[in-house]
């Protein structure tokens, strides 16, 4: 026997998902969600029976996410740039270790980030190679990574990550590593497998 049907709006927002995302996971349109949440609409055994096999699949995942820290997941070797460094060496830095962000460092703390994208983007602007090697990081760096300590719940840092491209961790104040969205989906894999 099936729960009753206002279970799914109940379980959906508990998971923190939309209508069209539990739509695109079970397969079915987002307008029969949301009929079949307010019970304006019938659907069949196989149907509902899918959509609250996936609730439950989802609810799994998540719960076991839950206790998985970001110091578990981080990358515990973080590279930086400086400040002071050319663009351009330190986009030659990123490239063969496929990093596609960098915190920035000047005179030992972190002062902002740089990332593929601004360098990319200048790259356009310049529309040359060669004039990039004279721009220095403080030049195009971005605001700084938010920090989170290491202790915290993987799940809580998903939506950050949605606005930022990585998250650096910390113990006690210092830094200690870095998350990304690359990160995350890695660990829910293995979560899934």
């Amino acid at each position: 026997m099936l729960p009753e049907l206002d279970e799914i709006a109940i379980r959906r927002r508990a998971l923190g998902i939309t209508q069209d995302k539990l739509a695109k996971e079970v397969g079915v349109s987002r307008s029969l969600i949301a009929k079949l949440e307010t019970k304006k609409a019938d659907a069949t055994y196989k149907k509902v029976k899918n959509i609250f096999n996936k609730l439950e699949e989802l609810e799994m995942t998540v719960g076991k996410t839950k206790f998985i820290t970001v110091g578990e997941i981080h990358n515990a070797n973080v590279e930086y740039a400086n400040a002071s460094e050319p663009v351009y060496a330190v986009w030659k830095k990123m490239g063969p270790n496929a990093y596609s962000q960098l915190p920035v460092k000047d005179s030992g703390e972190i002062v902002g980030s740089i990332t593929e994208r601004s360098i990319s983007k200048k790259l356009l602007e310049l529309d040359s190679v060669e004039k990039l090697r004279n721009i220095k990081v403080r030049e195009l760096m971005e605001e700084p990574f938010p920090t989170v300590s290491a202790k915290t719940s993987m799940v809580k840092i998903i939506p950050l990550l949605q606005t930022c491209q990585a998250i650096i961790t910390t113990e006690r104040g210092k830094p200690v590593g870095i998350v990304t969205n690359a990160d995350v989906l890695d660990a829910t894999m293995k979560i899934i497998r």
